[in-house]
C-alpha cells in the first residue's frame, strides 16, 4: 500500500433536517402570603376539626395568580406547592391545647397532616403558644386551601392571634 494522497475539498452542505418537537415552558415559581385574620375561640371543637374563616382576603405579598376568601386560598394552576403556616394563640384558660390541619376543597381527605403542639398551661405567665405546619400538596387547578381547627385538650376561649400568624404557598413544581 501505498502513502496516503492529500485530503479532498469539502463537500457541499447537506439538507436541514427536520424541526425538533418545541419544549416544555419554562417553569414559573409563584408565591402568596396572608396573614390570619384575629378569631375569638378556635378551642370550641373537641377533635372535629373546624374552619373559622381566619384566613385574611388580603395578602402581604404575592407573585403569580391566587384567589382569596375567607374560606381559603385557590391556586389556579397544576402543581406540587409548598403551604407552611404558623398559628400564634393565648389564652387565660388551663391546660387548653389547639390543634390544625388543612383542608383542600373543604375536605380533609386527601391531607392527613396535623399540628398539636399548641399546648397553653395556663399558669404561671404560660399563656401563649403556636402551631406550625409544613406539607406538600399535589394541587390541581381551582383547589382551594385552608385551614381548620380542634380542641386536643381543656375547654377554654383560645385566641387566635393573627397579626402574628400566616399562611405561605409557594408552587414549587
Amino acid at each position: 500500500i501505498g502513502p496516503q494522497g492529500a485530503t479532498g475539498a469539502d463537500g457541499a452542505t447537506g439538507l436541514d433536517g427536520p424541526q425538533g418537537a418545541t419544549g416544555a415552558a419554562p417553569f414559573t415559581p409563584s408565591y402568596i402570603r396572608c396573614i390570619l385574620n384575629q378569631v375569638a375561640d378556635i378551642n370550641t371543637s373537641n377533635n372535629v376539626f373546624i374552619p373559622y374563616q381566619a384566613v385574611n382576603t388580603t395578602p402581604q405579598f404575592q407573585s403569580g395568580d391566587y384567589t382569596v376568601a375567607s374560606d381559603g386560598i385557590e391556586v389556579s394552576a397544576v402543581g406540587i406547592y409548598k403551604v407552611s403556616t404558623t398559628v400564634y394563640m393565648t389564652s387565660a384558660a388551663p391546660r387548653v391545647s389547639v390543634a390544625m390541619k388543612y383542608t383542600i376543597n373543604g375536605s380533609s381527605a386527601t391531607c392527613d397532616d396535623i399540628a398539636a403542639m399548641g399546648y397553653i398551661r395556663g399558669s404561671n405567665s404560660h399563656d401563649s403558644s403556636s402551631v406550625t405546619l409544613s406539607t406538600l400538596l399535589s394541587l390541581s387547578a381551582g383547589d382551594k386551601v385552608d385551614l381548620t381547627f380542634a380542641r386536643q385538650a381543656n375547654a377554654g376561649a383560645t385566641t387566635l392571634e393573627g397579626a402574628n400568624s400566616s399562611i405561605n404557598i409557594e408552587r414549587i413544581a
